[in-house]
């Protein structure tokens, strides 16, 4: 049997509305009344975060995702021209907020082709997304900073780490077909 190593292919790219956008995104977030998985322990081996509103019904747009979809869009959009397609659907929109010992284990998303990470609060760079190779599980981890977005393709492996210290970490993400 024959493994080809092949680097991660993905973009990082600066949200430039970022400072502009970011109170009202984590307010509207908060204050959505989602009925918020706070301090999740759905499956502590797995996963613990702060905030998320991935359990909650993701059959409706989120009204903050509503507001700022039309904000982001002016940013993806050229960048999804550029490199997938003009026609794409997005789909599974989520916030996920961590705090110390909060993490979420290695996972993939299925029914896909990339997935998007906007790094709506990022104290610390090492608590950005790991990505590791299946076949060597090597990990790697991308320089990022608050304030950019990244994709990659969904099949990829990755993860949050554990936040080790009293740092934030709040995201958002999104899949597109």
């Amino acid at each position: 049997m024959y493994f080809s190593y092949f680097k991660l292919p993905y973009i990082v790219s600066k949200f430039e509305a970022h400072k502009e956008l970011k109170n009202e995104l984590l307010e509207r977030f908060y204050n959505e009344g989602l009925n918020l998985s706070l301090k999740n322990s759905n499956n502590n081996r797995t996963e613990s975060f702060t905030a998320s509103d991935w359990y909650v019904d993701q059959l409706g747009m989120r009204k903050y995702w509503h507001w700022f979809l039309p904000h982001l869009l002016e940013h993806i959009h050229p960048l999804l021209v550029d490199n997938y397609s003009d026609t794409y659907e997005i789909e599974n929109q989520w916030m996920s907020s961590y705090r110390k010992n909060d993490f979420l284990d290695w996972h993939v998303h299925r029914g896909c082709n990339y997935s998007f990470i906007y790094y709506v609060e990022l104290e610390d760079k090492k608590d950005a997304t790991l990505f590791r190779d299946p076949h060597t599980k090597e990990e790697f981890q991308p320089e990022i900073q608050e304030g950019d977005i990244i994709m990659f393709p969904s099949m990829v492996q990755h993860s949050s780490p554990i936040i080790k210290t009293d740092s934030i970490k709040t995201i958002l993400a999104w899949n597109i077909k």
